[in-house]
């Protein structure tokens, strides 16, 4: 299932990884996944395979925003060895929380 390979590719960078939200009184950084969107389509040919697309949304929060931007580079790194694609990135700052915020949505076909 792509969604443990998400998981398993993100906990590689030593950060806790948590599906859709993290713990009350959990540890900066760390790090939320979950998938926005599933898509089943069938190719223009009309041959029977059905070719399925997600869409991920990675959010990484951390106190310094020097600590944010080395977390995203690296795990934009490792989502690329699971042919992640169209990458977006939006920067912001949980202003009530005091924490630096990047959100990372991406494809990958299956």
């Amino acid at each position: 299932m792509i969604e443990s390979d998400v998981y398993n590719s993100l906990k590689t960078l030593g950060y806790p990884v948590y599906p859709l939200t993290f713990p009350e009184g959990s540890k900066f950084p760390l790090i939320i996944y979950s998938v926005v969107t599933t898509t089943k389509e069938q190719p223009i040919n009309k041959q029977d395979f059905i070719q399925t697309k997600k869409v991920f949304r990675v959010d990484i929060f951390a106190e310094s925003y020097k600590d944010i931007k080395q977390i995203v580079e690296d795990a934009c790194n490792v989502l690329k060895s699971l042919k992640a694609r169209s990458f977006n990135i939006v920067e912001l700052y949980e202003d009530d929380a005091k924490l630096y915020r990047e959100m990372i949505e991406f494809e990958i076909l299956i």
